[in-house]
């Protein structure tokens, strides 16, 4: 092996075997590992071997399966000039070798995202929109320790099954679905119970510290966890990290179930339940309620406009920054710094300014800095870029942790499963819409014109909030804002 650049002697090598026919078309290479003790070298330079291959159009990787051998794509020279038309310009020097030219005055390629991102995608949110208003009429019917624990417990037996089904030659893309869905209704339940569960456990007067504790320490594993899993995929693969997200849901079933503080059983209705009934109470309430109409109105229109945003901003910093990973993760590393130090600010801003205040705010000051992306570029343009989105996430976890406050505070006990399934039903429920309008935006207008959109539309979601009783709230000590 060259001393130089191990990982071009082990490309060529398996260029060669794949010339030669070892494997045919659509057949599966050994694994990593083996090809790094068959060659004598690490998994790393393995990888870099086989990634050099895929981009050359010898190998195609797919994902929780394996890498296979695909058809040579035939390599074109591209030819820039300035006029349509012209000699040596691109449409011209493919339409003379007989192909369809598709430049048009710019180099931005349109593909098409693959079905099997779009079935994950779905998968991954399916759950909240299918049970995400009956979980919080049947959440509401029952004590919530015991749905934790048994959400947990059932959680890590089902990412439990990955490995389990990768280690007996089992696992599929349809499995990987399925864990998917399965892992995404167990999280509604295990939400809307942890948020009905909360008010009881610490009180409801203390339920701003209570909600600004979670949420930090929700900031603090997103910003820990991405640093552990890097290490653990490069050297265990993804199937088997998952034994460590396993544990952790384990280990969160044993802590709710240290928990010692009684819980009462909900009160019997004196009617048979039914839960379409059950479902239309908690709208109803919900939606004539001015501050929780305005409250989850506010979210649907933010984070419609943050899928938008987060639709375009990895391919803007891939494709048209210039920034390469390092500069793409440091620009998203301040989306990390920022929640932290919100979740940890926001006690402060609400002694400070009101919670009421805190809640429609927040968004009015904080997204118009995303704005900011478009001007990621290295130097001083970077720096500008993670603050703008620092300051995204600053503003969302402060707003989310004041009004989830205010939401459990006006809400009776027997209405709070409902309540916040509502809240997430909405709020999950735009995020595929939201999806699609960044692809269409970014496909007619280009990926920084789409952020630009979806930077005024997150700012817009102020409105609702602003425009209801919220806004006067402790002046005026309105009684729509008074806790239940």
């Amino acid at each position: 092996m060259s001393r130089e650049a191990p990982y071009l002697a082990v490309a060529d090598a398996l260029r060669a075997r794949i010339l030669a026919g070892e494997w045919r078309l659509g057949g599966r290479l050994p694994s990593r590992a083996r090809l790094a003790v068959e060659y004598g070298v690490g998994r790393n330079v393995v990888q870099r071997a086989v990634d050099r291959l895929i981009a050359e159009g010898l190998l195609e990787g797919r994902a929780g399966s394996g890498t296979y051998v695909r058809a040579p794509r035939e390599r074109l020279p591209m030819i820039r000039a300035r006029r349509r038309g012209s000699p040596g310009h691109p449409a011209t020097s493919v339409a003379e070798r007989g192909r369809a030219g598709a430049w048009d005055f710019h180099t931005r390629v349109r593909v098409p995202a693959p079905a099997a991102i779009a079935w994950r995608l779905a998968a991954t949110t399916a759950g909240s929109l299918l049970a995400g208003l009956p979980a919080g009429a049947w959440v509401d019917r029952v004590r919530k320790r015991p749905v934790l624990i048994g959400a947990d417990l059932a959680r890590a037996a089902v990412l439990l099954s990955v490995p389990a089904a990768r280690w007996s030659g089992l696992l599929t893309v349809e499995w990987l679905y399925g864990t998917a869905l399965a892992h995404g209704l167990l999280t509604v339940f295990f939400d809307v119970s942890y948020a009905s569960y909360l008010p009881h456990l610490v009180g409801r007067a203390r339920l701003m510290e209570a909600n600004s504790t979670l949420s930090a320490a929700r900031s603090a594993t997103s910003i820990g966890g991405p640093a552990l899993a890097g290490p653990l995929v490069g050297g265990c693969g993804p199937a088997t990290t998952l034994l460590a997200s396993a544990a952790g849901m384990t280990l969160s079933a044993l802590l709710a179930l240290a928990v010692r503080r009684r819980e009462d059983r909900p009160a019997r209705q004196d009617t048979r339940p039914r839960l379409r009934r059950e479902v239309r109470e908690g709208l109803r309430f919900v939606l004539a309620h001015p501050v929780l109409r305005a409250t989850i109105l506010g979210d649907a229109v933010f984070n419609l406009f943050l899928a938008m945003y987060q639709a375009m901003l990895l391919l803007f910093l891939e494709r048209e920054s210039g920034l390469g990973a390092a500069g793409a993760g440091l620009v998203l590393s301040g989306m990390g710094c920022g929640a932290l130090l919100g979740a940890l600010s926001v006690t402060g801003l609400v002694r400070r300014f009101g919670q009421g205040t805190v809640v429609w705010l927040a968004p009015l000051v904080t997204c118009p800095p995303t704005a900011l992306i478009p001007l990621a570029r290295t130097g001083v343009g970077l720096g500008v870029a993670a603050v703008g989105l620092a300051a995204l996430s600053f503003g969302g976890v402060a707003r989310v942790v004041a009004q989830t406050g205010f939401q459990q505070s006006l809400t009776p006990d027997g209405l709070l499963g409902r309540m916040n399934a509502t809240a997430r039903f909405v709020s999950w429920g735009v995020l595929p819409l939201g999806g699609l309008l960044g692809g269409a935006a970014g496909t007619a207008f280009g990926a920084p014109a789409a952020l630009l959109v979806a930077a005024a539309g997150m700012t817009l979601g102020f409105l609702p909030a602003f425009l209801s009783p919220l806004r006067t709230a402790e002046r005026e000590k309105s009684p729509a804002c008074e806790p239940n």
